[in-house]
């Protein structure tokens, strides 16, 4: 048995030798190499065969690549300047990556589309767009459930005593001079700059305010009338009475 042992042995060995195994004292691993000088050093493609397969490539910096048909690639090259790409292509031609280290900005998009996004070193960051002017730039549309937008300030003065509420006639004025509200911007501008969603909520909201202040106002200009026409109705009914009682004195 130990004669069978010792064979067994010196024939592995031999083999491990011809490959350039090596599995020495330090605790280091060679495959493909006699002086490993990594707890596992590799000289040499690794593959792992699933659907596709997986490399391991350090020919020009390191690349994990998962070919063909559908390819995760991630590489980082020294000679691209560090540069490394994430790549998801499920199929030819079409697919998404996530691509880092191009300057200093992070870009992702999708094969057939190209580039559709990118986070800036700035922190800026854009959805359909490549050049965002603000933390969160989007060209196209955003669906949610709640927006939250912080404000300084808001327009309750209005409702103050020493507030100065424009006269219906003024603002009449105002429209028929400029085609828009006071203080509301105009198509021009809207369509030029946009519209800031809280300065604009704030400026709507300022203007029902005002619009509750007139209806207030007209509300009692029209109590004040109601109260004059039954006063109205009043006097003349003491005049006709009053009237009645002269024409039966002077019968008599």
């Amino acid at each position: 048995m130990k004669k069978t042992l010792l064979l067994l042995a010196i024939i592995l060995t031999g083999y491990c030798s011809r490959a350039q195994n090596t599995f020495p004292t330090s605790g280091n691993v060679g495959i493909g190499t006699a002086t490993p000088a990594q707890k596992l050093d590799v000289i040499g493609n690794i593959r792992i065969p699933i659907a596709n397969n997986i490399y391991f490539d350090s020919a020009n910096g390191s690349c994990i690549r998962q070919d063909p048909g559908g390819s995760f690639n991630m590489n980082a090259s020294a000679a691209g300047g560090g540069n490394g790409n994430i790549v998801l292509n499920p199929a030819p031609g079409a697919g998404l990556y996530l691509n880092f280290g191009s300057g200093s900005n992070t870009y992702f998009g999708n094969g057939a589309g190209g580039t559709t996004g990118i986070i800036q070193s700035s922190g800026n960051v854009g959805i359909g767009t490549t050049n965002p002017d603000s933390k969160l730039a989007v060209n196209g549309t955003i669906h949610s459930k709640e927006v939250k937008v912080d404000l300084t300030g808001w327009s309750d003065y209005v409702f103050k005593p020493q507030y100065n509420l424009l006269s219906l006639s003024e603002v009449k004025a105002y429209i028929n001079k400029n085609q828009h509200l006071p203080e509301i911007p105009s198509e021009a501008e809207v369509i030029k700059n946009g519209i800031n969603l809280g300065e604009i909520n704030k400026l709507l909201t300022k203007k029902i305010e005002e619009l509750t202040l007139y209806a207030i106002d007209q509300q009692q200009q029209i109590d004040l009338l109601r109260q004059q026409q039954e006063k109205n109705k009043q006097q003349e009914a003491r005049i006709a009475a009053l009237e009645a009682t002269l024409a039966k004195l002077m019968d008599k």
